[in-house]
C-alpha cells in the first residue's frame, strides 16, 4: 500500500514517468530480466495485460477450424519461379505491399498456365497477413483481389462468409494482436513468421454478441472500401468517355527495332536538356499527342488560373511525442493504404504549420514510390505531411477531377517521364508544374470528379469505423481484468 502511494504522488509529480504493474512471476520469465524499461515496453505490457484477463482464450487454429487440419487453412505456399507476362495475357500478382493499398494494384502479372498460379492464388474475405520483412500488417483480401495471385511472403488464412474473419482481422490490428506477432518474429537480418507461429496466436473468446458486432463493423468497413474503388473506376471510365481519350499503353508505342527492344529516335532535348532515355520515352509524347487533339482546351498544372499553388514544405528537425500531445502526421505510406495504422505525431512548433494540410489539396508522393495520389478529406484536415509528398492547391478546377485526371494513364505517363535519381526515384514540384491537363466545362469536371470525392469519403468512413471497432475490442479485453 506504501509502495502504490509512492507511485502515485511521483507520477503526479513527474507527469512523464512511465511505469506499469506486473506479477512477480513475470521477472521469472524469459531473461530474468529486472530493468524498468524492458516490462515498460508497449507489446510486453500489451501481453501482460492480456495474460492477466479472465476471458477464455484459444488458438487461432482452434478458433476457426475446431477439429481440422489447419495447415490446409493457414499456410504459407511455397518458394517458386515465377513467368511473368503483360497485363493482357496474365493473372494480377500483388506484392506484401500491393495489398495494403487503399486501391491495389498489381505489381506484376503471371502466366495462366504456370504452376504459381494455382499455388499462390488467393480468394476474397481470406486474411492476409505479411509474413518477412515487416512482419504482421494483415488485410482482408477486397473484390479487386478475388482469383488473383499474392507473393509468397504472405501468409493465408482461408476464412470463409460464415466465419467472424472481421473480429481476428481487428484483433489482429489490437494492441494486444499486434504484440503477439512481434514476440513470435524471428530471423537475423530479416524479420519472418511461419504459419505455424500464427496458428497458435491466442484469440480471446468475447461474448458472441460482441464478436458479431466487430465482425458486423469490419465487413461494413470493407464494403465501404470496395464501394471506394468502384467509384474510381467509374470515374476513370467517365475521363475518357467525356472527354473522348482512348486508353493508351505500351502497346501503342512504335519502338525502331520492334517492341521487345525500347528504343527510339530523338530530334532534340526537351526543356530539362536531359540525357536519360526515360524522359523521352514515346508513351509519355503520345499523351501530351492525344491530349491535344482533345475537343477541350489544354493547360498545365502550372497555370495560376486553375491551381493557386504546386509546392513541397522544406525540411525541418522533427520533434515526435505521443499520441495526444501533438499533430498527427503523415507519411508517403500512409496516403496510399488502406488504413493508417503508424502514423507519428509532432510536438505543435511554428516549423510544423509549413506541413499542414487542408481540405481539397490534392496530394502526389514525390519520393520513392512516385506519383501515388490522395485527396485530402475531413479525416485529414488540419493533420501534418511529409515534405516528400507535393501539395497542389487547386483553384479553378475540380479537386475530384484533378485527382482522376492524375490517377489515369494521361497523368501517370506525364508524371513517370520526370522521374530521376541515381539511387531513390525523386520528382520535383516545378515538375509537376509542367504537366499538360485538359480543362473541359465545369459541370463535366464535377459529373467526373463528384464520384472520387465520394470513393475518399467513403475510404475515411470505412477508416473512422474500423478504429472504432480496434477501440471497442480492446476495451471489452481490458474490462475482462
Amino acid at each position: 500500500m506504501i509502495f502504490n502511494n509512492m507511485i502515485t504522488s511521483l507520477v503526479k509529480k513527474y507527469p512523464n514517468i512511465v511505469w506499469t504493474e506486473f506479477d512477480s512471476p513475470w521477472l521469472h520469465k524469459g531473461e530474468y530480466r529486472i530493468d524498468g524499461s524492458f516490462y515498460c515496453d508497449s507489446d510486453l505490457n500489451a501481453r501482460i495485460i492480456f495474460e492477466s484477463t479472465n476471458c477464455k482464450k484459444v488458438h487461432l487454429s482452434n478458433f476457426l477450424f475446431p477439429g481440422e487440419d489447419w495447415k490446409k487453412q493457414i499456410f504459407l505456399p511455397n518458394r517458386s519461379s515465377r513467368v511473368y507476362v503483360d497485363q493482357f495475357h496474365g493473372i494480377p500478382y500483388f506484392s506484401g505491399s500491393d495489398i495494403l493499398m487503399a486501391y491495389p494494384v498489381a505489381s506484376a502479372y503471371l502466366a495462366n498456365s504456370h504452376k504459381t498460379v494455382s499455388s499462390t492464388l488467393i480468394k476474397q474475405n481470406w486474411l492476409l497477413v505479411s509474413a518477412r520483412g515487416t512482419v504482421g500488417n494483415i488485410t482482408i483480401a477486397g473484390k479487386r483481389m478475388n482469383n488473383t495471385c499474392a507473393s509468397d511472403n504472405i501468409i493465408r488464412i482461408c476464412t470463409s462468409d460464415d466465419q467472424p474473419f472481421g473480429f481476428i482481422y481487428t484483433f489482429f490490428k489490437s494492441i494486444f494482436g499486434r504484440a503477439q506477432f512481434r514476440k513470435n518474429t524471428y530471423g537475423a537480418v530479416v524479420d519472418a513468421i511461419s504459419a505455424k507461429h500464427v496458428a497458435s496466436i491466442s484469440v480471446p473468446l468475447l461474448n458472441l454478441s460482441d464478436i458479431h458486432k466487430i465482425h458486423k463493423d469490419i465487413s461494413h468497413a470493407f464494403s465501404l472500401r470496395n464501394q471506394a474503388n468502384d467509384l474510381i473506376d467509374e470515374s476513370q471510365e467517365l475521363f475518357y468517355e467525356f472527354l473522348n481519350l482512348p486508353k493508351i499503353s505500351i502497346d501503342d508505342v512504335q519502338h525502331l527495332v520492334g517492341k521487345k527492344v525500347k528504343a527510339w529516335e530523338i530530334n532534340e532535348f526537351g526543356f530539362e536538356n536531359r540525357f536519360d532515355g526515360s524522359f523521352y520515352y514515346p508513351l509519355a509524347d503520345l499523351t501530351i499527342e492525344k491530349l491535344k487533339e482533345s475537343k477541350y482546351p489544354i493547360s498545365i498544372l502550372g497555370n495560376k488560373k486553375l491551381v493557386q499553388k504546386v509546392f513541397m514544405p522544406g525540411r525541418f528537425r522533427r520533434i515526435y511525442v505521443k499520441k495526444g500531445f501533438g499533430i498527427p502526421f503523415l507519411s508517403g505510406k500512409n496516403i496510399i493504404q488502406s488504413t493508417q495504422d503508424d502514423i507519428r505525431f509532432l510536438a505543435k512548433t511554428k516549423d510544423v504549420e509549413s506541413y499542414i494540410i487542408k481540405i481539397g489539396w490534392v496530394l502526389i508522393t514525390r519520393s520513392g514510390t512516385i506519383g501515388r495520389t490522395s485527396l485530402v478529406t475531413k479525416q485529414w484536415d488540419n493533420f501534418a505531411a511529409t515534405e516528400h509528398i507535393i501539395r497542389i492547391i487547386p483553384k479553378d478546377i475540380d479537386s475530384g477531377y484533378l485527382i482522376t485526371f492524375l490517377h489515369s494513364n494521361y497523368g501517370q505517363n506525364q508524371i513517370k517521364r520526370f522521374i530521376h535519381g541515381s539511387i531513390v526515384d525523386e520528382i520535383s514540384e516545378n515538375q509537376i508544374m509542367q504537366i499538360v491537363i485538359p480543362v473541359p466545362e465545369k459541370d463535366i469536371q464535377i459529373q467526373i470528379g463528384e464520384k472520387a470525392q465520394k470513393a475518399f469519403e467513403l475510404r475515411a468512413k470505412a477508416n473512422e469505423i474500423e478504429e472504432k471497432a480496434i477501440e471497442f475490442l480492446e476495451e471489452k479485453i481490458k474490462e475482462s481484468i
